[in-house]
């Protein structure tokens, strides 16, 4: 489960859960690409851990998410979700 600290709250573009693990994502819109334009937070600073968040796209059913780069730039994950709302402006 990852919630978006505090302050990146008021920004918030959307929430949903990950399908494969249950685990519930907020993300909001940060990047002007077209490949990746919102940060999903992953982590919480309540587990320890400065709040982290990762590139992704964000469809309807899918998310494919930046994991990691190497010499052939980034390394993507594709997860199913479920839940998906965005939230009203």
């Amino acid at each position: 489960m990852a919630h978006a600290p505090h302050e990146a709250a008021r920004n918030l573009t959307g929430q949903f859960v990950e399908r494969e693990y249950g685990k519930y994502f907020e993300y909001d819109a940060f990047s002007d690409s077209a490949e990746h334009p919102y940060r999903v937070w992953v982590t919480t600073p309540w587990e320890g851990i400065d709040s982290g968040w990762r590139y992704a796209k964000v469809l309807k059913t899918v998310v494919h998410i930046v994991v990691d780069e190497d010499e052939n730039g980034f390394v993507i994950k594709k997860w199913s979700i479920k839940g998906h709302s965005v939230y009203a402006r």
